[in-house]
């Protein structure tokens, strides 16, 4: 088994937290695709990222995946 104990940084400063963005609508862009295989194998599915390009959560990235082969 490895031995991975010297590799934690426990002096290290916490990640920022993310916070799901308000109900509403937004506008935003797809910024990347990636078709990808499902666990099984036997399907795919499409894995979207957007950014929202308006409003006071610019900037801000979301991600989808759609199922479209099974």
């Amino acid at each position: 088994m490895a031995n991975i104990a010297n590799l934690v940084d426990y002096q290290a400063s916490p990640e920022a937290q993310f916070a799901p963005l308000p109900s509403g609508d937004y506008v935003a862009i797809i910024v990347a695709s990636e078709m990808k295989p499902t666990k099984n194998g036997r399907g795919q599915y499409l894995e979207l990222e957007h950014e929202i390009v308006e409003g006071e959560s610019q900037g801000k990235k979301v991600w989808a995946r759609l199922n479209l082969v099974n």
